[in-house]
């Protein structure tokens, strides 16, 4: 037992070595592997003359003291993945350790992915106050980006998730509190378009100019969709007349483009 306790001591020595160049967030993970091992340790030792490891604390040790390939080594900075301690602490049934840990990723790396596995580590009566507090922390994020000061994730995170959430009422007032990329533009629009087409119109309009100033073939194509588009919204609302007048000003703004020209024309505008 004592030259198991010394092997792992010096295994642990030299992880500790391995963080030195790490930045914060690959740190944070690589002790929290460690201090598990730790509890597992100071766990088993009052139990009898030998440490008796249930399977998962088996395959979590394996794992730590187990060297990968050297190519794969040459890949990865992380020899435990948070992916790899999540399985470790759901097959102990550690749930609270698991959404701790979570909780601790999306702190630091606030991005759609972590925010869907953070929610599915949490149990059904935790998603909702998981949900307030994520969310008001991406509002903050998107504050701040808007004031200019640097250091924090861009509100399009904000957008990201309530898009995947299906809230598209709240994703279209956050867009249009804090901002939004053109891809998440054109999908607020779409979406928008189905209850509030005269709002969805000024969105296709300013994303098919985006796409014209391109000048690229496959970029004019997707203006002249969006184009038809603005069409057939006009026409729901009754104001035939205005959509006339933009594809007017279209082709008069961009008569000199002969290619998007061309796309109009295959569209029947």
């Amino acid at each position: 037992m004592l030259l198991r306790l010394a092997y792992l001591a010096v295994t642990n020595t030299f992880a500790a070595l391995r963080l030195l160049p790490m930045g914060d967030r690959d740190k944070d993970v690589e002790i929290l592997a460690l201090r598990h091992q730790i509890t597992i340790l100071e766990r088993q030792l009052g139990v009898g003359a030998r440490a008796r490891f249930a399977p998962e604390d088996r395959a979590f040790l394996a794992a730590l003291l187990t060297p990968p390939p050297r190519d794969v080594l040459r890949r990865l900075r992380l020899l435990i993945r948070p992916d790899t301690v999540m399985r470790c602490y759901a097959a102990a049934d550690r749930g609270g350790a698991a959404l701790a840990l979570r909780r601790a990723q999306f702190e630091r790396d606030r991005c759609l992915a972590i925010y869907q596995a953070l929610q599915a580590t949490a149990s059904p009566d935790r998603r909702l106050e998981l949900r307030v507090w994520a969310l008001e922390l991406l509002r903050h994020d998107a504050r701040t980006a808007r004031s200019g000061l640097t250091g924090w994730w861009p509100p399009s995170v904000l957008v990201d998730v309530l898009l995947w959430e299906n809230s598209a009422e709240e994703a279209w007032q956050a867009a249009q509190e804090f901002g939004a990329v053109d891809q998440q533009w054109l999908r607020l629009a779409r979406l928008r378009a189905e209850t509030h087409p005269a709002e969805a119109i000024p969105v296709y309009e300013r994303l098919a100019e985006s796409e014209i100033s391109l000048m690229k073939n496959d970029a004019y194509a997707e203006a002249a969709d969006l184009a038809a588009q603005i069409i057939r919204l006009y026409d729901r609302l009754g104001q035939g007349a205005d959509g006339h007048a933009y594809l007017e000003r279209l082709r008069t703004v961009h008569k000199r483009k002969r290619n998007f020209m061309a796309e109009l024309q295959r569209r029947g505008l």
